[in-house]
């Protein structure tokens, strides 16, 4: 999909431009990297109607909130995970946002509810793995499973976690950006 950074793919795009040679390459690569905002929350979507769950009744928690997770950053401005969690806005019951680098008052600017998931995953429905901080590395898939709600989405973007441990543990969903697996049954 091209550069991660939103401006470089305008910049490229303007240097091409003023050169007078036209390439459309640059700026349709951000196309693509934007366009997987919706594909998640489709995806995400989807799967809850599969499932015969409501979407304006599941917690959601994104996790990795900063711009990259590795090299390790706390910076929320332009974070695609910020730029999700606006297609969820008032969509779902609650938003909640852990980072393992921003503090508390930054998550609470971008209209998220702090969480620790050091105290496990409780209330939650859906999880969103959305950069690959190391810290992720720790997390114990068995306590992190059986805490969340029944028939909980796991949307891992990162590939992080091994889909067939996920849902053999619990019933549950596993997505990533070209995977579904699921042991739910309906």
């Amino acid at each position: 999909g091209g550069p991660c950074l939103t401006k470089d793919p305008h910049i490229f795009a303007s240097t091409l431009n003023k050169n007078s040679i036209k390439d459309d390459f640059f700026v349709n690569s951000r196309n693509v990297n934007e366009s997987m905002f919706s594909f998640i929350f489709e995806s995400v979507s989807g799967e809850l109607n599969r499932i015969n769950k409501e979407l304006s009744n599941s917690n959601l928690l994104i996790c990795g909130l900063g711009f990259k997770g590795h090299p390790e950053t706390g910076d929320l401005r332009n974070s695609t995970s910020i730029e999700i969690s606006k297609l969820f806005k008032n969509k779902v019951n609650r938003i909640y946002g852990y980072d393992a680098v921003a503090n508390n008052e930054e998550i609470i600017k971008y209209d998220l509810v702090p969480f620790d998931i050091s105290n496990g995953f409780k209330n939650i429905d859906i999880v969103l793995f959305l950069n690959n901080h190391k810290s992720f590395e720790n997390i114990n898939l068995n306590a992190m499973l059986n805490s969340l709600n029944k028939n909980p989405i796991i949307f891992d973007g990162w590939n992080l976690f091994d889909w067939k441990e996920i849902i053999s543990v619990k019933e549950s969903t596993y997505l990533g950006l070209s995977l579904n697996k699921s042991s739910i049954k309906v």
